[in-house]
């Protein structure tokens, strides 16, 4: 979608008379089994919208995915679900463009300029002291020489991200200041697994309570540098639901500050097999085995790895 839509110059233009907002589909539109949304205005919000569009979105679906359009009160403008393509995004757009001028003639209202600000491009809240906020990426790896897996452009070209957060709480089970390895507490590794361990490279998927089959993430202390400690992560995890299931690998290393009592830089990073499809994941034709990997990385703020690419060391 970033390459073949959102970058065309037409719709770029298009999308200037929006106020453009993104969100996580499961937030729009939650399913039963989730009990928590990181945003409830925004799904009362579009919740409304849904019901004005009609039946828009398939009634049993698990996702939201798509392209919508509303007014700042949740009228239905315009809307394609699961839309992936920059000739149907551009009809969308000017749907919508020509719905809201109606709208906006026959109510007087008298639009004023789209304010532009920087676009906060993580979910959920800034981390309180004491907790992270991690950036999520997830990809094919190569398979053999095939260094680009899939059967046309948008496979070959497909990652995806998304975010962890760890509470304070969380975050103390992964210090270790010993050079003797200790385990993260079971429950931690779990939130990591199943928020962030899940094949969603090409689309939708999630891994439900229960999924976490066994792992172990061992801490350990590399070295020291005045107040900066640098911690090393080592373990396995073994996740499965229905057809589902990721074996992987896991390691990693951190840079935590001893005066402060915080991580200035962590990577994490799970490589290994996937199985099986979902859904709305696109991996009917590709079920696997095939190698996944999930790179984690501190978050700067606004959804973008802190340090990227750069190894922490000290």
């Amino acid at each position: 979608m970033r390459n073949f839509v959102w970058s065309d110059d037409e719709i770029q233009e298009l999308a200037s008379q929006f106020v453009c907002a993104m969100e996580e589909c499961f937030d729009l539109k939650p399913p039963e089994w989730l009990d928590w949304v990181s945003n409830p205005d925004s799904t009362r919000l579009f919740l409304k919208y849904d019901r004005n569009a009609g039946d828009l979105i398939p009634r049993g679906s698990s996702t939201a995915q798509g392209t919508y359009c509303m007014t700042a009160d949740g009228d239905y403008l315009s809307g394609d679900f699961a839309l992936d393509n920059a000739e149907g995004t551009k009809r969308s757009l000017r749907k919508a463009l020509a719905n809201f001028e109606r709208i906006a003639q026959k109510r007087g209202w008298k639009p004023r300029p789209i304010p532009k600000a920087p676009l906060e491009r993580s979910l959920g809240k800034k981390p309180e002291p004491g907790a992270l906020k991690f950036h999520v990426s997830s990809r094919d790896l190569p398979r053999g020489k095939d260094r680009a897996p899939g059967s046309n452009r948008n496979e070959k070209a497909a990652w995806n991200q998304n975010w962890l957060d760890l509470d304070p709480g969380e975050v103390r089970g992964l210090v270790n200041l010993e050079r003797s390895p200790r385990p993260v507490p079971r429950a931690v590794l779990e939130k990591i697994s199943r928020v962030a361990f899940k094949d969603n490279v090409r689309g939708q998927n999630g891994w439900k309570k229960g999924a976490f089959q066994d792992g172990t993430l061992e801490a350990s202390l590399v070295s020291r540098k005045g107040h900066r400690a640098l911690i090393r992560y080592t373990g396995k995890v073994k996740m499965a639901e229905g057809q589902k299931r990721y074996d992987a690998m896991v390691s990693g290393r951190a840079i935590y500050d001893e005066s402060t009592g915080t991580f200035t830089e962590f990577q994490l990073l799970a490589v290994g097999q996937r199985h099986g499809a979902a859904a709305y994941n696109f991996r009917k034709n590709d079920p696997g085995p095939a190698p996944m990997g999930v790179a984690l990385e501190l978050s700067d703020g606004q959804g973008n790895p802190s340090r990227a690419g750069r190894t922490p060391r000290i």
